[in-house]
């Protein structure tokens, strides 16, 4: 078992909800104008599924204006593979965030919404604007995540499956530090327990506006492979 195998993680358990959760910046949340109705996509949130974006409000049906994963997690999961459990997301999605915001007050509210929702089994981590762009924090952003990791396994327990969305930009000006972003990114995984990596550098699978935003196809397939990850790596059986 390689060492950042998510064998490591705590499984889900046959006849309990899924939980997952999901924090980050605007690609986490789904910006709106660009992604468009999920509706427009063809989707409808399946029966047996819920909501919770930002409070403690369970939703139901999709928001109409933006979305992020949680479209192609719930459709994957439900139409595809027939997954038979409830199944429960919880977004966390902040504009511009930067890591002193997730190693403060963000995470200590998204982890207060865990005593409604339910703990999570894995955690999609959508994030690195702030400090890929000019003046950024990118030279201690591989540390950051881990504090950031700590800080979450300390409450859920040491086996919190934890994917990254490798960032990306269409705008080098804006974003001059994409790449060591990047490189943190990648390290990380490389060496950090119950890690993986969600790469998203296939422009034609996951495609951006001028303004380095994902539109809905982006998240329609970052749901998909996601769901495809946690069921490849036992996170989930079906």
């Amino acid at each position: 078992m390689a060492f950042t195998d998510l064998l490591w993680c705590n499984q889900h358990e046959s006849g309990t909800p899924l939980v997952v959760s999901g924090e980050g910046a605007s690609n986490l949340r789904g910006k709106n104008a660009t992604t468009g109705n999920p509706a427009a996509h063809g989707k409808t949130m399946p029966a047996g599924c819920t909501l919770y974006e930002e409070n403690t409000t369970p939703l139901t049906s999709y928001t109409t204006d933006h979305f992020g994963f949680e479209v192609g997690l719930m459709d994957r999961l439900k139409n595809f593979y027939s997954f038979p459990d409830p199944i429960v997301v919880v977004k966390w999605g902040i504009e511009g965030s930067s890591m002193n915001n997730w190693n403060g007050q963000a995470s200590t509210d998204l982890i207060a919404l865990y005593a409604t929702t339910g703990y999570p089994n894995a955690n999609l981590f959508t994030h690195g604007g702030s400090p890929a762009g000019v003046g950024g924090g990118f030279a201690t952003y591989e540390a950051d995540i881990l504090t950031m990791i700590g800080i979450h396994r300390r409450v859920r327990g040491h086996g919190l499956a934890w994917i990254v969305s490798l960032f990306k930009s269409m705008d080098l000006v804006e974003y001059p530090n994409t790449v060591p972003v990047q490189t943190a990114q990648r390290n990380l995984v490389g060496y950090c327990q119950g890690t993986k990596l969600l790469d998203t550098t296939d422009n034609t699978r996951y495609p951006m506006d001028s303004t380095s935003h994902f539109l809905g196809e982006a998240q329609l397939n970052i749901g998909y492979d996601l769901a495809d990850l946690l069921i490849a790596n036992r996170i989930i059986s079906v």
